[in-house]
């Protein structure tokens, strides 16, 4: 089960540069798949770059960072160092002396008593900009992730943003209640989140109109996701765990103590609507709880649409889509009950526990788009018109741009046979003039390897359908570059 951190001394929050792209982020140096590969490295040779929306950003820094520290200081250094730091750092003295970050962009709060998961939304409610950023501090998070975020969640409903690691994905998925008084699914906030000011107010009322006892308010973190009533948008992260210090949730107790909490999210919920369909206007008491705004009635549940699967690039801003359906041999019986979340992520057959829970564990969709060709995201489970997605954030226009797509070479063939469309909305996507061609990687020393390309227009999204794919796909690499 995830491990979980709590407030104890410090608050740290400050302002987010959104428009800042010289942050420092480090990788490990070797993985699963053998020494790491850099993209960079086969594109230098050939004179080409990776596109990057951030180049051309003007936008004015309007995001709050919030970091809670249980114990491990050392990595809110670290964090804070990426978050508020002009210059290439990766920590801060302890005396904030000589870190170059300016007094308006870092306000350090010594909580008078530990509030714990409660001080999340208590500082975002009192920040002055419209949106938060909130994370733990055993992760590190690349800044031009938190950038894809909050420019995605700016759009459309403007609902929270969650990353999260393959398990959690999963996780999210089998927990998800879906019915006609009820859409929703428990997500952490820890590994990296974004939601706006008013959220955070909402939800603090929710607490407090409910008459949340004190160890409630304390773990407000396992009632969030829940409470909202709307099934979480969750992207696949890079889990970058930086480790260190004495979590808080420790062993089967803590695990415990964590299941507690989300139950009562749950009945907090089926109390608020207590019936199911239009039958449930007519037996409403007078007596009955009224919900909070923050909790949202589920409407046009859409039952049968597809899930769609994201995951923010790393070294450059964007975010890969795909309609491919990750854990359809998954156990998929959604509970039609809040109070049956739990249960219905215990429902996995043992097969599927033993083989294909390790095979997306280990090839997750955020490979796609880490900055290494070594790594891959790989599914057996294609469909005809299943589509791959790049979204670049906002529309960009460079003289000789191509989307690339690495891939070995029975995906190659696959990628040849899809459609290219491209457009500055999803509404407006059209078909492309080309379509991808595939060569041998010039500079791979295996030969698996194929470079997939096709010239494209100016746009924001760059979608690929595909067509006649079998066998495993193997995606490598997704990208828009540039000569």
């Amino acid at each position: 089960m995830v491990v979980r951190h709590l407030l104890r001394h410090w608050l740290f929050y400050g302002f987010l540069a959104v428009n800042i792209t010289t942050f420092f982020f480090v990788l490990r140096e070797d993985s699963k798949d053998g020494p790491r590969v850099p993209l960079s490295a086969f594109l230098e040779r050939s004179g080409q770059t990776i596109i990057d929306p951030r180049q051309a950003s003007s936008r004015q820094p309007d995001v709050t960072a919030i970091i809670l520290n249980w114990s491990r200081f050392p990595n809110v250094l670290r964090i804070s160092g990426l978050l508020c730091g002009d210059a290439l750092r990766d920590t801060i003295a302890l005396d904030f002396l000589s870190t170059g970050c300016a007094a308006s962009r870092l306000r350090i709060v010594n909580s008078p008593s530990n509030v714990l998961f409660e001080a999340r939304y208590l500082a975002c409610y009192k920040a002055s900009t419209p949106w938060c950023y909130i994370q733990d501090d055993d992760y590190l998070v690349s800044p031009e992730v938190i950038w894809s975020m909050r420019h995605k969640v700016a759009e459309g409903k403007q609902e929270p943003i969650y990353l999260g690691p393959p398990h959690e994905q999963l996780l999210t998925h089998l927990r998800q209640v879906r019915s006609s008084n009820w859409s929703s699914s428990f997500s952490w906030l820890g590994y990296g989140s974004i939601m706006s000011r008013k959220e955070a107010g909402l939800f603090l009322n929710a607490m407090k109109s409910l008459e949340f006892e004190t160890d409630e308010r304390a773990m407000a973190d396992n009632y969030f996701s829940v409470l909202r009533n709307v099934v979480p948008e969750t992207w696949f992260d890079h889990n970058n765990n930086l480790g260190g210090g004495e979590p808080f949730t420790v062993g089967a107790a803590g695990d415990e103590r964590n299941n507690v909490h989300i139950l009562r999210a749950t009945e907090y919920l089926s109390m608020l609507f207590p019936c199911e369909g239009s039958s449930c206007s007519s037996h409403r008491k007078e007596t009955d709880p009224v919900a909070p705004e923050f909790v949202r009635r589920s409407a046009n549940l859409e039952r049968d649409r597809k899930a769609i699967y994201k995951a923010a690039c790393l070294k450059s801003a964007c975010v890969l889509e795909t309609s491919i359906q990750l854990f359809q041999r998954a156990e998929t019986r959604m509970a039609s009950r809040p109070t049956d979340m739990l249960i219905a992520e215990q429902g996995n057959p043992h097969w599927f526990r033993e083989k294909r829970l390790p095979f997306h564990l280990d090839h997750p969709l955020s490979n796609a788009v880490d900055g290494l060709s070594n790594t891959a995201f790989r599914s057996e489970d294609v469909g005809q018109g299943d589509f791959i997605s790049l979204d670049l954030l906002r529309r960009v226009d460079y003289p000789a741009m191509s989307m690339l797509w690495v891939a070995d070479e029975t995906t190659a063939h696959c990628l040849e046979k899809g459609q290219l469309l491209v457009g500055d909305s999803v509404a407006s996507l059209v078909p492309s003039a080309a379509s991808p061609s595939c060569a041998e990687a010039d500079h791979d020393a295996h030969n698996t390897l194929r470079f997939c390309s096709a010239p494209v227009p100016a746009g924001r999204h760059f979608r690929l359908v595909l067509r006649g794919c079998s066998g495993i796909l193997s995606l490598h690499e997704v990208r828009l570059i540039r000569a």
